[in-house]
């Protein structure tokens, strides 16, 4: 007896590729404002280290690093740049 398993390929529909560039498209769009946010949080927490602001709003924990919040804001940047490439029909990777 000769058992043959069929693989699908995942073809997507064009309208749900579509509609995935869209949404990265919306994405994208509100990334900006959401890493102006994360950078003057780090910015914030670097001139309370060096005490020419008031104390930073967390005292400890991880969100106390300026680094976390530099950190963070680039890598809201680049996801911005990935999704926005994405959305307008350019390669993620060249």
């Amino acid at each position: 007896m000769v058992v043959r398993i069929r693989f699908c390929s995942a073809r997507k529909n064009p309208d749900a590729i579509r509609i995935d560039r869209r949404a990265a498209s919306m994405l994208a769009l509100l990334s900006p404002p959401a890493t102006m946010a994360v950078s003057v949080m780090g910015l914030w927490s670097i001139t309370s280290e060096l005490n020419w602001t008031r104390e930073f709003v967390f005292k400890s924990g991880l969100l106390s690093h300026w680094q976390v919040w530099i950190g963070s804001a680039l890598t809201l940047q680049i996801v911005s740049h990935l999704l926005n490439r994405y959305g307008s029909g350019g390669g993620a990777t060249t």
